[in-house]
């Protein structure tokens, strides 16, 4: 895996001050917005939601979710649309049985998404399916019976580690399972006893799914889009080049 910095190309229709890229064969583009940093682009995300996305966007009563919810589901769509030179009227989304969603314009373009707080991130992949998860680091009044009901043992042991950091280390391996399953199309529907992580000497890595150890090369890269976030992006080896995250 080989990391670099976006390549610059034509500006986004959307937004003329930002460009992008071309995604090619083996490679993985990350893209973060904040909706409380960047207000204007609100409005074009929301224009660019389908008329089922617009209802949905109406049924949020506080504002900070419908927000985060414009700006995920609008932006991916304007981000998707500009990479494939097509109009985000002209994109036709599916979803598998378990609900990942994907593109019926071109089978070889993968893309994930992830939000908390306000802020949103974004895979596209060339390099076969991606899973991308997030989360703000938070004081959790019920951390201790999360930590005991989402992982095993061995990842207990982890998190307790160093009691200063435990929420850290939760929302860490929280980011890692989240985006494995997604990256699987799975979502979180796997019991912490059947999807184990081994967590020594600051490296990651993918023990067992259901009880037998785990024979895939699935990659486990950390990102952060500022301090006060944790992320991983999971993806399949392949020699895949993993841009710089970019904020829009």
């Amino acid at each position: 895996m080989s990391e670099q910095e976006l390549d610059t190309g034509r500006s986004i229709e959307k937004f003329p001050w930002q460009t992008i890229p071309v995604l090619q064969a083996g490679d993985i583009h990350l893209w973060g917005a904040f909706s409380a940093q960047s207000p204007m682009i609100l409005d074009p995300c929301y224009e660019a939601l389908t008329i089922e996305g617009k209802k949905g966007a109406s049924f949020f009563k506080f504002q900070k979710d419908r927000d985060s919810y414009v700006l995920s589901n609008g932006l991916v769509r304007i981000l998707i649309a500009d990479y494939l030179k097509i109009s985000t009227e002209e994109l036709k989304v599916s979803r598998h049985k378990k609900g990942k969603p994907y593109l019926l314009n071109d089978d070889q373009f993968f893309f994930n998404i992830s939000n908390s707080g306000d802020c949103c991130v974004f895979a596209f992949s060339r390099n076969g399916e991606v899973g991308i998860d997030i989360e703000r680091i938070r004081p959790l009044k019920d951390l201790d019976e999360l930590i005991e009901k989402n992982f095993s043992p061995n990842e207990i042991i982890y998190i307790n580690r160093n009691s200063a950091d435990r929420s850290t280390r939760f929302f860490k391996l929280w980011t890692l399972k989240e985006a494995y399953l997604k990256a699987i199309g799975e979502g979180m529907r796997l019991t912490p006893d059947n999807l184990e992580f081994s967590c020594g000497n600051g490296e990651f890595k993918l023990q067992s799914v259901r009880g037998i150890d785990e024979l895939g090369d699935w990659t486990f890269m950390d990102f952060s889009p500022s301090k006060d976030y944790v992320g991983t992006l999971a993806y399949k080896e392949n020699s895949a080049t993993v841009s710089a995250i970019r904020i829009i």
